[in-house]
C-alpha cells in the first residue's frame, strides 16, 4: 500500500503542474516540483536558505517590495507557522511577473520535532489580472458617471432651488412633489460628491491639515448617531471624550469615522452593542469602531475596501451604496495612513482607522 501511494505521490509531483517545495529544519531546499522549477524557470538545487531571496525572485502581492527571508511562506512554516491562502509575486522563466497562492505547513517527525516545511503553490495570475481589468473598468465607469452626471444635476438642482423659492407661487397640489425632487437632487448630489472624493487622484495635496481634538471629534460623530443607534435597538460603548490632538484633515477625517459608524449602525444586529476607542501611539492614532454582527469573512474584507461592494449578509435588505468603507479607505490613504478590517472576538467586526500624528506622514502602524 505504501509502494502504490509513493508511486501516486511521485507521479502527481512529476507529471503535474502542481507546484510543491520542501525544505528540512536549517531552511534548505529539499525539493522543488518540476511544475514549480518550469513555471520559475529555476533548475532545483539544495539552496540555503540565505540563498532563496537570490535564487527566487519573490515580491509582496503588488510585486512592488522584495520579499525578506523571514517573509517567504515555506521560511515561515519552517518557523511553526501555518500558512494559509498568502499570494505573493514572482518572476517567470520568461521574466513576467505571476502571482502564487501558497499554502505551507510545517513538517513533524514521529517524535513530534520540527523537521522542515512544505509548501503547496499555486498559479492565481489568471485570477488576479481578471479582477484587475475589473477594477480599472469601475474606475473608468465611475469617473466617467462623475463627470457626466455633474453639469445636469448641477441644473436640476439649481431650478429646484428657484422653484422652491417661489413656492407659494406652485399650485398646493405640487408642492408635495416639488419636495420630493429637491430631497431627491439632494441625495444624488450627496452620492455624486462621494464619488468625486473616491476617484479625485490629487486629494493627498488637497488634505487641509491643522490640529484636531480626534477624540472630541469622534464624540461628537457618535452623539450625532446616537438617535439612529437607539432606533435600531443599539447602544455604543466605550465613546472618549478628548485627545489626543493630531495634525490631520478634521473633515475629511469626520466623514471617514461617520463612515465607519454608518456601517456599523447597518449591519449590527439588534439589541447589540458598538465599542468605540481612540488610542494613541509615539507616531500614529486610530479610531476603532467594533460591533457585534456576523463579521466578514477574511476572503471578502480586501474586496469590501473597494467602491460598489457589499457584503453578504443576512440582512440583505438594508439600505446602502458599498461606498462608506472605501470612503475611510480613501481617507485613510490620502494621509498616509491605513484602514484595516479584522474579526472581533467573540463575534463582529472591527474597523480600525489609523493615521500619522503629525505631517511627517510616516509611523509604524500598531
Amino acid at each position: 500500500m505504501h509502494s502504490l501511494e509513493g508511486i501516486q505521490l511521485r507521479t502527481l509531483i512529476t507529471q503535474t503542474d502542481v507546484g510543491i517545495a520542501a525544505c528540512n529544519r536549517d531552511g534548505r531546499l529539499t525539493m522543488l516540483s518540476p511544475g514549480l522549477e518550469r513555471l520559475l524557470g529555476i533548475e532545483f538545487r539544495p539552496f540555503a536558505e540565505d540563498q532563496l531571496v537570490d535564487r527566487f525572485d519573490l515580491y509582496d502581492v503588488a510585486g512592488e517590495r522584495r520579499l525578506a527571508p523571514e517573509e517567504i511562506p515555506l521560511m515561515r512554516a519552517r518557523h511553526g507557522e501555518t500558512v494559509r491562502d498568502a499570494v505573493i509575486c514572482a518572476r517567470d522563466s520568461r521574466g513576467g511577473l505571476v502571482h502564487l497562492r501558497c499554502h505551507a505547513a510545517p513538517v513533524h517527525d514521529d517524535s513530534g520535532e520540527l523537521s522542515g516545511a512544505i509548501v503547496l503553490v499555486e498559479n492565481v495570475s489568471a485570477e488576479w489580472a481578471a479582477v484587475r481589468q475589473q477594477h480599472e473598468l469601475r474606475d473608468r465607469l465611475v469617473s466617467t458617471i462623475n463627470h457626466q452626471l455633474r453639469t445636469p444635476l448641477t441644473s436640476l438642482v439649481g431650478h429646484t432651488e428657484l422653484l422652491a423659492d417661489r413656492a407659494e407661487e406652485v399650485p398646493e397640489d405640487l408642492r408635495r412633489s416639488l419636495a420630493a425632487v429637491t430631497e431627491a437632487g439632494a441625495r444624488v448630489a450627496a452620492l455624486l460628491q462621494t464619488v468625486t472624493e473616491l476617484v479625485d487622484l490629487d486629494l493627498q495635496s488637497r488634505l487641509t491639515r491643522g490640529p484636531c481634538d480626534l477624540g472630541r471629534l469622534v464624540c461628537e460623530e457618535v452623539d450625532r448617531w446616537q438617535e439612529g443607534a437607539r432606533g435600531r435597538g443599539l447602544a455604543f460603548v466605550g465613546c472618549p471624550t478628548a485627545g489626543p490632538e493630531v495634525v490631520i484633515d478634521g473633515a475629511r477625517a469626520r466623514r471617514a469615522v461617520e463612515a465607519l459608524l454608518d456601517n456599523a449602525v447597518t449591519y449590527a444586529p439588534s439589541g447589540s452593542r458598538v465599542h468605540i476607542a481612540v488610542e494613541a501611539g509615539p507616531d500614529w492614532v486610530q479610531v476603532v469602531v467594533a460591533d457585534e454582527g456576523e463579521g466578514i469573512a477574511p476572503q471578502d474584507r480586501d474586496r469590501l475596501l473597494q467602491p460598489f461592494e457589499r457584503g453578504r449578509h443576512p440582512r440583505q435588505d438594508v439600505a446602502g451604496r458599498g461606498l462608506g468603507l472605501a470612503v475611510a479607505k480613501t481617507v485613510a490613504t490620502a494621509h498616509g495612513g491605513q484602514l484595516t478590517l479584522s474579526a472581533r472576538h467573540p463575534s463582529g467586526l472591527r474597523a480600525a482607522l489609523c493615521l500619522p500624528r503629525d505631517l511627517s506622514g510616516s509611523f509604524t502602524a500598531p
